[in-house]
């Protein structure tokens, strides 16, 4: 089932804008990888619409347009660009420990079938350190790989309450390669505790359905191998990218949910940002 394009209320507009500032941005993936020098600072907006699921295992999707506010600071031991903020904690030879996150938006239980009735979904947002060892950096073709192991707490707000929700591991290679268009691609298994799984997948008794939602209590585990694929081109002003992530959902530790439709997810968008301020200051 599909709904029509979603423009978000101011809230999440403005949850969202925070979101596309400090999170492990999904329209590019991976480190950059400088041939010049480039500003201190950046700043640019634009518009992006994305087409995903619910929530992962759902059969239900939707698409949004989204504010794209494109802020990037390269400093030694901070950067904000489209990775989201990468605060450098370690770093010696080939590994490093960086800051990463993500997020989820949020669900309206009472317009997805499956979860009617139930409480809704609030956004989400995971942070935590990321372990990382550069396997290999290719100068002469411009290209870079990485495995990273990012542990992630998940905290759930619709503000401004704020729960945890459990953690989220998702142990991946990034490969970048660098051109006229920049790609990006990650691939990894992805694993989470009791408490993300049952806040996804759990059915509490008094919110359970003879015949077609029976009661469940959700364990943590295996959740899902994920793959993504990212292309972006940046001109002199502005900057274009698309992406899809794809997740298979087969032998997760929660497929037995009643709220689990599918074995697979899939989230596709494209962006756009216009630059419009920078830094006359640059990096080295």
């Amino acid at each position: 089932m599909t709904s029509p394009i979603i423009f978000l209320p101011v809230r999440s507009i403005i949850i969202v804008i925070v979101v596309l500032l400090t999170s492990q941005n999904i329209f590019a993936m991976g480190l950059e990888v400088k041939k010049t020098s480039l500003p201190l600072w950046e700043v640019g907006l634009g518009a992006g619409v994305i087409s995903l699921p619910d929530y992962r295992g759902s059969n239900e999707t939707r698409e949004l347009l989204l504010p794209v506010l494109n802020g990037v600071y390269r400093g030694d031991k901070l950067r904000i660009d489209r990775r989201g903020i990468r605060g450098l904690i370690y770093e010696s030879g080939n590994t490093a420990i960086n800051i990463s996150g993500d997020f989820g938006l949020p669900v309206n239980s009472d317009k997805n079938t499956a979860r009617s009735g139930m409480p809704d979904l609030k956004f989400s947002f995971h942070l935590g350190p990321s372990f990382e060892y550069l396997i290999n950096d290719d100068k002469l073709a411009d290209s870079i790989m990485v495995f990273k192991f990012p542990v992630q707490l998940v905290l759930a707000t619709d503000l401004p309450k704020l729960n945890s929700e459990g953690f989220f591991i998702y142990p991946h290679i990034n490969y970048i390669k660098n051109g006229n268009w920049r790609l990006g691609v990650a691939a990894g298994a992805a694993f989470a505790s009791k408490a993300f799984h049952d806040y996804y997948y759990s059915v509490a008794p008094q919110f359970a359905i003879n015949g077609s939602r029976p009661a469940y209590a959700a364990s943590g585990g295996f959740s899902g191998i994920r793959v993504s694929l990212a292309l972006s081109k940046r001109y002199k002003k502005y900057w274009i990218g698309v992406f899809a992530r794809y997740e298979n959902l087969n032998n997760v530790s929660f497929d037995d949910s009643p709220l689990f439709k599918q074995n697979h997810s899939l989230m596709i968008g494209a962006g756009i940002s216009c630059i419009f301020a920078t830094s006359s200051i640059y990096t080295k």
